[in-house]
């Protein structure tokens, strides 16, 4: 049976033991997902004729660049931040991460 907190203490444990691999595959998954989705939204025309099919070259394009850079570079950009963040108030955490994502 699915449970959603099962899986999501699966993935707090695999972030703990495999942080950077971890970060890697999610982001994989999220950037092919987020490319098949806007190729589907992208490919709504008024005549079934004219439907394009999915480049999938250009989906598996984007997860390895999810894959091999995007996962690996943000774990080692977030780092740093974690670490700042750890004795401050809310306030400060929240602002420390907004500078984080800005300058990223």
């Amino acid at each position: 049976c699915f449970n959603i907190y099962s899986l999501g203490k699966v993935y707090g444990n695999a972030l703990q033991t495999r942080p950077i691999v971890t970060k890697s595959v999610t982001a994989c998954f999220i950037f092919a997902l987020s490319d098949y989705m806007a190729q589907s939204l992208d490919n709504n025309p008024k005549d079934d004729n004219q439907k394009k099919p999915t480049n999938w070259i250009r989906t598996l394009s984007s997860a390895m660049v999810g894959l091999l850079y995007f996962g690996p570079a943000a774990h080692y950009w977030y780092v740093p931040f974690i670490h700042l963040t750890l004795f401050t108030s809310y306030c400060t955490s929240l602002l420390i991460y907004t500078m984080a994502d800005v300058t990223y």
